[in-house]
């Protein structure tokens, strides 16, 4: 089983050089998980999705109106749904519900779609992801293994969506590297001997005092503790393909970085400007401890406060004083603590150690199996 998951895992990180491989890696991970097919969409934007080969009749048809009369959607964005859950149709919408919706009526029934489970995934613009899987309707529910496999698979799906998403904007951007530092990632391309092709900004901040290039222009960790452990992961993915992820420590006073390390083998990088050819691997490095600049406004929303309590609960949980807050919003400082004694009883909190604590959770931007 560790083989088969590595492979289905390597070839959702296959898809982020090559998009045209995700209906496959999708429908293979839909076969593990004893479904009949697997879709990605943004929460809130259910129009647009990713989807297996097996599901693309269904998923024209979504797109092309039935969307509008799915009403998981909208009860997902009303619910309380944070990274990392896992939800099932029965969740959302009783068994007497489906059977009178003409949703699941008209068009679940003959497209073969029986149950639904989706995994709730961040994306970076502090949204939901949702990776789901149609079970056949002929096989009844989820088997309790199907569904473990699919919380272990989907945050690897979710994570290599976005990035093939990020590599998507930079292709159209015609500006590879700098597009890719808009997305808070510090990035690297490798070529094939592991020598340094080009990087963005934010990538050159990040390698100071963790990563140099040597002599011979091949990258290296800075600490001698911890070159084997780089060094395996980019030799890894120059070999294959597939993400190679570890937090890397740097000298004295600098926090870790994490680091993925993903193949381009089968990328045609000469569509991305600035990237000399021959590029193999992208190093992606993130200061997962450095303070988050995303919003995760419209995840607090979705726990039942409204955006603009969201916002000061937002601000205030991640450490800004309330004065503070009250002059970035240009409101009075009795409306900010009115705000957020409202955040306090919609969330059960009873003190500010506690929406803190809460925010730094949602603040995560990947979610690990």
């Amino acid at each position: 089983m560790s083989a088969d998951y590595d492979a289905l895992v390597d070839g959702c990180y296959a898809a982020v050089a090559d998009a045209g491989l995700w209906p496959r890696a999708l429908d293979e991970v839909a076969a593990a998980v004893g479904a009949l097919g697997l879709v990605v969409m943004a929460v809130g934007r259910t129009n647009r999705t990713l989807a297996s080969e097996s599901l693309s009749e269904a998923n024209a048809a979504y797109a092309a109106g039935w969307w509008h009369l799915d009403p998981r959607a909208a009860r997902a964005a009303s619910a309380v749904i944070l990274p990392g859950n896992l939800v099932r149709d029965h969740d959302l919408i009783s068994a007497e519900e489906q059977r009178r919706d003409v949703f699941f009526q008209d068009f679940c029934r003959p497209h073969g779609l029986g149950e639904f489970a989706s995994y709730a995934a961040p994306d970076t613009a502090g949204g939901l992801l949702s990776v789901g899987a149609f079970r056949r309707i002929e096989d009844g529910g989820y088997e309790a293994n199907h569904l473990a496999l699919l919380r272990r698979l989907a945050p690897h799906v979710a994570r290599a969506y976005t990035l093939t998403a990020m590599l998507a904007q930079a292709r159209a951007t015609g500006n590879e590297l700098p597009a890719l530092g808009d997305a808070g990632f510090g990035t690297i391309l490798l070529g094939p001997n592991g020598h340094v092709h080009g990087m963005n900004a934010a990538a050159e901040s990040l390698m100071k005092g963790r990563l140099h290039p040597g002599p011979r222009g091949a990258l290296h960790a800075v600490l001698p503790s911890e070159r084997d452990r780089f060094e395996r992961a980019v030799v890894t993915q120059l070999t294959g393909t597939g993400s190679s992820m570890l937090m890397l420590r740097g000298t004295p006073g600098l926090r870790p970085v994490s680091v993925e390390v993903v193949s381009l083998r089968q990328a045609d990088v000469a569509e991305f400007p600035g990237a000399a050819p021959g590029a193999r691997v992208l190093v992606v490095l993130r200061d997962v401890f450095g303070r988050a600049e995303g919003s995760i406004e419209p995840l607090l929303v979705q726990l039942g406060v409204t955006p603009a309590e969201a916002r000061v609960a937002m601000l205030v949980g991640r450490g800004l004083p309330p004065d503070k807050v009250a002059r970035r919003l240009a409101v009075s400082a009795e409306t900010v603590r009115t705000q957020l004694r409202a955040v306090y009883a919609k969330l059960n909190l009873k003190r500010q150690s506690e929406l803190a604590g809460l925010v730094t959770r949602l603040d995560e931007r990947w979610i690990l199996p």
